[in-house]
């Protein structure tokens, strides 16, 4: 029996088994990770999407825009990737004053981080963030609307990102 565990074959059995299971665990981690940042980039495109949507019912001419940042009942119960129920819009102005709202104004205060010297910018398009608000994870996105200075408005939109942090739960749980 020592003998066996001497032997050559025994040996170069190990020796390929381990560096098979260390193959095999660093392409999982690879595989994982990929995954991973295909859903980030699905969920963000999800994000900039619905933006822009929104952002093509504001004119710039208006002075009331809290009506044109509701959803139709029909878009509220979508889930996926994001329950649109759930997701706040606001607009500001280039200074970083709110226009409109879809909550109510008390619970407005800094919900999405605003830097006035970004939106100025002239190459400014749009900018993602992750969020804590209310005790709950959030993406966020602020879209600069129009393209003129004096004009420019900046639509930012909060959804919560439960369903993109289970994928990444699994994902962990699934590579240890």
């Amino acid at each position: 029996m020592i003998k066996t565990f001497r032997g050559i074959r025994f040996r170069l059995t190990f020796v390929y088994s381990t560096l098979f299971g260390l193959f095999i665990c660093i392409f999982a981690f690879i595989t994982s990770q990929q995954y991973l940042n295909n859903a980030r980039q699905d969920f963000d495109s999800a994000l900039l999407n619905l933006a822009i949507d929104l952002a093509g019912q504001v004119k710039l001419d208006q002075t009331d825009f809290k009506s044109m940042i509701e959803l139709p009942p029909r878009e509220m119960r979508k889930q996926f990737p994001f329950p649109l129920g759930l997701t706040t819009f606001f607009i500001r102005s280039i200074d970083g004053k709110i226009l409109a709202s879809s909550t109510s104004e008390d619970k407005t205060n800094d919900l999405i981080p605003y830097k006035v010297d970004l939106a100025l910018k002239e190459d400014y398009t749009h900018r993602f963030q992750n969020i804590t608000w209310e005790g709950k994870s959030h993406r966020a996105i602020n879209l600069k609307i129009s393209s003129q200075k004096d004009q420019a408005l900046i639509l930012q939109v909060a959804t919560p990102s439960d369903i993109l942090q289970s994928q990444e739960s699994r994902c962990f749980w699934l590579n240890i």
